[in-house]
């Protein structure tokens, strides 16, 4: 929301996202897997995405997380479950090399 202070960050992560063809599914037809493909797909560089690091994968699947948490609740959107819920999250490894 424009409130958030984040809020440029994230229109950026959905303008990557409306540009996978994932988004042009219904969602009830999505499952985690093609969210674990979406996030391979992302952090190698593959189908026209620019190579992302982990903690950027992380924070993309965690926005998707709570858009699909706000569907089903508030919109009353029919999801058995959230899909995000069921794969692994890329490791993220902050550690500095001293030089």
């Amino acid at each position: 929301s424009p409130q958030n202070r984040g809020f440029e960050v994230e229109k950026m992560q959905l303008r990557a996202i409306l540009r996978d063809p994932l988004a042009k599914r219904f969602l009830a037809t999505l499952t985690g897997g093609d969210f674990a493909t979406f996030r391979d797909n992302r952090l190698n560089g593959r189908n026209g995405h620019r190579r992302i690091k982990p903690a950027t994968s992380v924070k993309e699947l965690q926005l998707i997380k709570r858009i699909l948490n706000i569907a089903k609740r508030e919109w009353d959107i029919y999801l058995r479950e959230n899909p995000v819920d069921n794969i692994r999250l890329p490791r993220i490894n902050n550690a500095r090399i001293a030089t």
